[in-house]
């Protein structure tokens, strides 16, 4: 799952420092039907999978954890389930940008925090 999980962000996070390189020195990049773009996918594809492996290690460790336990309640959950796709239709009906991204992660994250079992309040000592 993880290498599900990451190799997206691996290969956009290479492709932008490929624009940024490429427009900072003025590099020209090949292009997309011509054989120099061919010959460089075998380099491309092993960094991919080497960084992937590199990300998928990392984070290896957010996967051991337990799942946290679910809340019970109805409204909760569906309120979660709102959120999430909000977000999901957000990106998809008005697309990224950086505002619709952190507006989408802000919805996902709280669908998430909503989708938990409530911590319980500790009882207050008195005496």
């Amino acid at each position: 799952m993880t290498i599900y999980l990451w190799h997206m962000p691996v290969l956009l996070a290479m492709a932008g420092v490929t624009a940024v390189v490429a427009l900072g020195t003025g590099a020209a990049l090949p292009a997309l039907d011509g054989p120099e773009w061919w010959l460089t996918r075998p380099l491309w594809l092993l960094s991919a999978l080497a960084l992937t492996a590199g990300v998928a290690v990392a984070v290896d460790r957010f996967e051991r954890q337990p799942a946290p336990t679910g809340t019970r309640s109805s409204g909760r959950l569906v309120s979660a389930g709102l959120l999430g796709l909000g977000g999901v239709v957000l990106l998809l009906v008005v697309g990224t940008s950086v505002t619709t991204a952190i507006v989408a992660v802000a919805l996902l994250m709280t669908a998430l925090r909503l989708a938990r079992a409530a911590e319980p309040v500790p009882a207050l000592a008195i005496g």
